[in-house]
């Protein structure tokens, strides 16, 4: 409190020094009562500190001791068994009983935890099992009628994969191997279009490969689901010639003729199967019991009739297939100069005359040509 008088002294002499007596007496008035304020608040702070501080010594004098860590409760029971079972034991020898270190928290053993990883092995297999189950039933529904050869494919892979897990067991290399079979897809039951065109394909791949054989039996099988398929019979018909089974390409080709007369691509490979046999007039009828319509396309039909039929004498079926051809290819005057002279066999007189002077219009005539077509003009009577 001495210097706060002393503060007030001070303050006393300074107003005495303004001059300003009246204003002096309020101002020092004013001064006191905040200097006051000041003083009580500090000495209500430093109160309040003593008390926190007693009160946190009082709490810890009071507070119990701090329990026991179970690492130092196995140190005493180790030592109080050390002394129950030697009581006469050193002082040395105690010593190095209570410094010696705890032993390490107990852990599971190990059988407890296998259980545990089985439990969740156990919980991950089922999880992976459900959803494999899952996709598998998906395939099937997307495979729509395949999905009985997608069952057989699945259990033929399982079985592989349990006979290669079984090898893999540690198994003696003493044990032969047993002889791995083929892979054979039973289509049964199957649609009849779906069937035949998994065989036709199966069939050309080994045509491929070189497997004439099992490629015949995969074609076989394609025209059994499906007779009219006209690509896979002349497939197999080819086979058949092939191999110099010329009667078999030529029954096989008739049953498809049989089914649809107008198959003309049918008619035309008879027709050079009989050839290559010798039967001419057998290869000629094959061709003249349809007339497809004249196109580029079936241009080789009518050069192998109007063929077989010079070769054979029928001018009537010659003059038929050379008048298509020339209709064809306008501008072949060979076809023109060969309906002239099936004309000229079959006494058609007049006919053979126009035609011949037809042919002698084609400034590009070849010459040998040229020459005959004048002669028989001349023989007919139509002078050139």
């Amino acid at each position: 409190m001495s210097v706060i008088n002393q503060m007030l002294r001070d303050l006393d002499r300074r107003g005495a020094a303004t001059g300003d007596g009246v204003y002096h007496a309020k101002d020092t008035g004013g001064k006191r009562l905040m200097l006051v304020a000041i003083v009580v608040f500090i000495a209500a702070a430093v109160f309040a500190a003593a008390a926190v501080t007693y009160a946190v010594r009082k709490h810890r004098a009071e507070s119990p001791a701090p329990e026991k860590t179970e690492q130092v409760e196995r140190a005493e029971s180790a030592v109080a068994a050390k002394e129950e079972a030697a009581p006469d034991a050193t002082a040395a020898e105690r010593e190095a009983v209570v410094n010696a270190e705890p032993a390490p928290l107990r852990k599971p053993n190990s059988s407890q935890g296998a259980a545990a990883g089985k439990n969740d092995s156990a919980v991950s297999e089922s999880a992976v099992s459900a959803e494999r189950k899952r996709r598998e039933e998906l395939a099937e529904v997307l495979a729509g009628p395949d999905r009985e050869l997608l069952r057989d494919i699945r259990e033929r892979e399982a079985q592989s994969a349990a006979k290669g897990s079984d090898g893999s067991n540690g198994a003696s290399s003493d044990v032969p191997e047993k002889p791995r079979g083929t892979l054979s897809i039973q289509v049964e039951n199957l649609p009849a279009g779906k069937k035949a065109e998994l065989s036709a394909k199966s069939g050309d791949r080994k045509v491929i490969t070189g497997e004439l054989g099992g490629a015949e039996e995969d074609f076989q099988d394609a025209l059994a689901a499906k007779p009219r398929d006209s690509a896979v019979r002349m497939k197999l018909a080819s086979l058949y010639f092939g191999r110099g089974d010329l009667g078999a390409a030529d029954d096989l080709l008739s049953k498809g003729i049989a089914l649809d007369t107008s198959d003309w691509r049918l008619r035309g490979m008879q027709a050079k199967v009989r050839s290559a046999a010798g039967n001419r007039a057998g290869a000629l009828k094959s061709l003249t019991g349809f007339s497809p319509e004249a196109t580029k396309e079936t241009l080789p039909y009518y050069e192998l009739e109007s063929e077989l039929a010079d070769e054979v004498g029928d001018c009537d079926s010659a003059a038929a297939a050379y008048r298509k051809l020339w209709k064809i290819a306008p501008a072949e005057t060979r076809y023109g100069a060969g309906l002239a002279i099936a004309y000229d066999r079959c006494s058609q007189k007049q006919a053979a005359i126009n035609t011949y002077r037809k042919v002698l219009k084609d400034r590009k005539l070849d010459p040998n040509v040229r020459d005959f077509a004048e002669r028989r003009l001349r023989v007919l009577g139509g002078k050139k």
